[in-house]
């Protein structure tokens, strides 16, 4: 059994270690793919929060636009403002 190293078959070796890379590539695109859904699912959850808290600032501003147009109607009802002429107001 003496063999010299050119009449060795590195053929089994070869597809041997080309499957076992494959196998590694495989499970690190599904770890990838994992992770991928995993933030999108966090990504999806926080913008449902932030939408929901630009809806609330969307209708404070608009409750206070409200007051803020009643005060000043009920101002110029009130009291309309005239202004006087320079030389009165000296």
């Amino acid at each position: 059994m003496s063999e010299s190293l050119s009449e060795v078959d590195l053929s089994g070796a070869a597809v041997g270690g080309a499957g076992v890379l494959l196998v590694v590539l495989g499970c690190v695109v599904v770890l990838l793919a994992v992770r991928y859904r995993r933030e999108n699912v966090q990504l999806r959850a926080r913008n449902t929060e932030l939408s929901m808290e630009n809806d609330r600032w969307h209708e404070d501003f608009a409750a206070a636009t409200g007051e803020l147009t009643a005060l000043r109607d009920g101002l110029h009802a009130d009291c309309a403002y005239r202004g006087a002429p320079r030389a009165e107001a000296s």
